[in-house]
C-alpha cells in the first residue's frame, strides 16, 4: 500500500468562495473572515408600506410649522464607530427648508437636498420620476450622542406648508409581516403644539392611523455572534487521478485565528466518505478545542468545519485567516486491474447560498402545471434550457390578472381563459418592448 504525505493551506479568499455566511463576510483587505460590521436598528419593518384600505397617503406624516415627531430606539449597547439616521420618506420639490433632529438633546440640521446632495435631483425633482417616489434618507449621526437603552429622535422643520413627509408603518400591518406573532412597540408619538403634548394613537396627517414612523438607526459596528461554515474538504488535496481510492491515516488541522480582547471563535467539525454534505455517511459536528487538531484514521476522507465567531465589543472582531492541512494518504489497492479511459468530463460547481432555500409549493405548482398544459408548453424542448425559454415565453403571453398585494396567490397573476378550441389562451404578438401588465421582462 503506498503512502503519501499531503500538505495544503486554504487561506481566507479560497474559504470564501463556496462557504456559507450568517453574521460574517469576508474582507478582501484583510484576507479574513470577519463578524458583520453593520447593524440596523428597527422596528417597523413588518408594516412599512402602503396600509390596506388607506387612500390620500394618509400613511405619511407631513411636516411644517407646528407639527413635530418623535421616535424611540432602543440599544442594548451604543458603541459604535459611526452612526447614521434613515427614514422612509418625501421631500417636496425644489424644497429649501432644512429638517431638524434632536437626538437625546442633541441638535442636528440636515439642509434640503438640493443643497446637501444636488446631484441626487431624484429626491427633489420630478427627473427620475418625482418626489411622490418614497426614498431613503441618510443622515449622518455622532456616536458620542447614543446611549444605552431607550435613545430619543425628534423630528421637524419650520417651513409654513408642508416640506417633509414621514411614512407611518401601521399597527395593523405588524401581524401580516411578521414571520412570528408580534406586538407593535408603540414607540411614536406626534406632536401638534411644539412638543408640548404627544399623542401615539393618531398619527399620519390625517390623524387616522396607530403606528410606528419608518426612522431607524444604521450603526457601523461588529455582529455580536456570526457563523462561517466551510466547503467540503478533501483531506487528499487536490485529486487529479479519476477513480483514485485513497484511505487518510493520520491528519492534522491548524485553523489561524485572531482573537482581539473580547471576542471568541468556536470550532466545529464532521467527517463524511462522500464530497456531498447531505450525505447520510457524515458524523455530526462535534467541538473542537483547541486550534489545532490530530486524527488517526478519521472516520471519512472529507471535512467540513464551522467557526462561530462572537464579540463582547462591538468595535472588535474574531479574524479567520485561514486553515492549513496536513495527512498521510494511503492507496488503495484497485478493484478491478482493468484499464478505464476517461472519455468525457463534466463536473460543474456548487456554489451552496448562505441563506436556506425555500421551495415553492409542489402541491399548488402541479395544479397550475396541469390547468394551463405547461407539459405540453414544454413538449417540443429538447434540453432543460429550452423547456425554461418556453415557458419564459408562455409566461410572457398568458393574460395576466391584478395582484392584491395583502393575500398574495398564484391565481391572481396568471388567469386561465380559452379560445374557440377550449385549449388555454394565449395573448398575441405585441409591438413594444414590455407587454402592459407584466412584471417578468
Amino acid at each position: 500500500m503506498k503512502r503519501k504525505n499531503r500538505h495544503f493551506t486554504l487561506d481566507a479568499a479560497a474559504l470564501e468562495e463556496r462557504g456559507q455566511f450568517r453574521q460574517a463576510q469576508y474582507d478582501r483587505n484583510q484576507n479574513a473572515i470577519l463578524l458583520d460590521d453593520m447593524q440596523l436598528i428597527e422596528d417597523d419593518a413588518p408594516a412599512i408600506g402602503r396600509p390596506e384600505g388607506a387612500e390620500d397617503r394618509s400613511w405619511s406624516e407631513k411636516l411644517h410649522r407646528g407639527v413635530m415627531i418623535r421616535k424611540e430606539l432602543i440599544l442594548e449597547d451604543e458603541r459604535a464607530s459611526a452612526a447614521h439616521l434613515l427614514f422612509n420618506g418625501t421631500e417636496i420639490d425644489y424644497n429649501d427648508a432644512p429638517l431638524y433632529i434632536r437626538l437625546n438633546g442633541h441638535e442636528l440640521v440636515r439642509p434640503p437636498t438640493k443643497i446637501a446632495h444636488p446631484f441626487a435631483r431624484h429626491y427633489y425633482t420630478h427627473d427620475w420620476g418625482g418626489s411622490h417616489f418614497d426614498n431613503w434618507f441618510v443622515i449622518p449621526i455622532p456616536v458620542g450622542a447614543l446611549r444605552r437603552g431607550a435613545n430619543e429622535l425628534i423630528l421637524w422643520t419650520d417651513s409654513e406648508e408642508t416640506s417633509w413627509e414621514v411614512m407611518v408603518a401601521a399597527d395593523a400591518e405588524f401581524q401580516r409581516g411578521s414571520e412570528e406573532p408580534r406586538q407593535p412597540p408603540d414607540r411614536s408619538a406626534k406632536s401638534i403644539d411644539d412638543g408640548h403634548t404627544w399623542d401615539s394613537a393618531h398619527l399620519g396627517w390625517k390623524d387616522e392611523i396607530d403606528g410606528e414612523y419608518c426612522i431607524r438607526l444604521s450603526l457601523d459596528r461588529h455582529a455580536s455572534e456570526g457563523i462561517y461554515t466551510s466547503p467540503v474538504i478533501d483531506l487528499a488535496g487536490k485529486n487529479e487521478v479519476i477513480g483514485e481510492s485513497l484511505e487518510i491515516e493520520t491528519c492534522r488541522a491548524t485553523w489561524d485565528i485572531d482573537l482581539p480582547s473580547g471576542c471568541c471563535a468556536d470550532i466545529y467539525l464532521r467527517f463524511g466518505d462522500s464530497p456531498v454534505p447531505g450525505d447520510p455517511s457524515w458524523s455530526a459536528f462535534a467541538a473542537i478545542t483547541d486550534h489545532t487538531q490530530t486524527w488517526t484514521s478519521p472516520v471519512g476522507r472529507y471535512l467540513q468545519f464551522q467557526v462561530k465567531l462572537g464579540t463582547e465589543n462591538p468595535l472588535a472582531t474574531p479574524a479567520l485567516k485561514g486553515i492549513s492541512i496536513e495527512a498521510e494518504v494511503a492507496q488503495k489497492s484497485p478493484a478491478s486491474t482493468g484499464h478505464h479511459y476517461l472519455m468525457e468530463f463534466r463536473n460543474g460547481r456548487v456554489i451552496r447560498p448562505s441563506l436556506e432555500y425555500i421551495h415553492e409549493d409542489f402541491a399548488n405548482l402541479k395544479e397550475l402545471r396541469q390547468r394551463f398544459d405547461l407539459d405540453e408548453v414544454v413538449q417540443s424542448a429538447n434540453t432543460e434550457f429550452e423547456a425554461q425559454l418556453l415557458l419564459m415565453r408562455w409566461a410572457y403571453k398568458v393574460p395576466i390578472g391584478n395582484l392584491n398585494p395583502y393575500a398574495w396567490s398564484y391565481y391572481d397573476l396568471p388567469q386561465l381563459e380559452k379560445d374557440e378550441n377550449g385549449r388555454p389562451l394565449l395573448l398575441g404578438e405585441y409591438p413594444g418592448r414590455h407587454r402592459q401588465g407584466h412584471c417578468l421582462f
